[in-house]
């Protein structure tokens, strides 16, 4: 027969023991740190040559293949569609610029609630587009691993 037993003060006691005797709840409350931001060289997002979709965790970029699997939220092939066509958009990037990914990204945002996505595809009609979050163009951008794809600018 199955009977309840009250153990609240019990786990509260080993709790107490463990934060006292490892620290781990001072090392919890620590800050990391300044993290220098990351700002994409636009011309390491000029494909060398051409661009396809090959399913929806493959962009054949190139001669580069991103793998974008560990995107769990891309869920069909048109979202993966538009962030290739973001990244490519990317490749207009000044050489000289300082604008980090959120800002880039930010501004990607504020353009596709504006405009939709016809603005990835030049003002052309592209049916076969869903648009993705910018979580998932964030990480494409991160998987495209070319010379000089991203600089660090120290603030």
């Amino acid at each position: 027969s199955y009977s309840c037993v009250d153990v609240s003060a019990r786990a509260k006691q080993i709790a107490a023991a463990k934060a006292a005797n490892n620290g781990a709840l001072a090392a919890s409350k620590a800050t990391f740190g300044v993290v220098t931001p990351r700002c994409p060289v636009g011309v390491a997002f000029k494909p060398n040559s051409k661009v396809s979709v090959r399913s929806k965790n493959i962009i054949a970029y190139g001669d580069v293949e991103l793998d974008l699997s560990g995107l769990e939220q891309l869920v069909c092939k048109e979202q993966t569609n538009a962030v290739s066509l973001a990244l490519q958009r990317l490749g207009a990037l000044e050489p000289e610029s300082t604008a980090t990914i959120y800002q880039i990204l930010a501004q990607l945002n504020t353009i596709l609630d504006i405009d939709g996505l016809d603005a990835l595809s030049n003002g052309q009609f592209d049916g076969s587009l869903a648009r993705p979050r910018v979580f998932e163009i964030a990480g494409a951008m991160n998987r495209l691993r070319r010379d000089c794809s991203m600089v660090q600018h120290k603030p």
